[in-house]
């Protein structure tokens, strides 16, 4: 069970998408641009698959299973329950060292 995540961002992304008006995202335009929304749906997708890592020979398999397709910003995938307990779980911070 997860209780808690704190994530540190550089700037310009946090600036960009942990914007406090993107905590809550209702739209497919909102959702995608929240980096709750994406790393809670991400988080969520790997959660629900079982056997996940069973045929993963490589990172590219992996992306491919967990990649955000467009049904992942559909009504319904905005308003998944899970995915809205997990955003609550996130905490996001300003912080970290920008890429040289």
């Amino acid at each position: 069970m997860i209780e808690k995540i704190k994530i540190k961002i550089y700037e310009p992304a946090y600036g960009i998408i942990c914007d406090p008006h993107k905590k809550n995202p209702q739209t497919r335009q909102s959702a995608d641009h929240s980096m709750l929304y994406i790393l809670s749906t991400l988080l969520r997708k790997a959660l629900e698959s079982d056997g996940l890592f069973n045929d993963v020979h490589n990172m590219n398999d992996l992306w491919k299973k967990l990649i955000l397709m467009p049904d992942d910003y559909s009504f319904e995938a905005i308003r998944n329950e899970r995915t809205r307990e997990l955003m609550e779980k996130i905490e996001l911070e300003y912080g970290g060292e920008e890429f040289d």
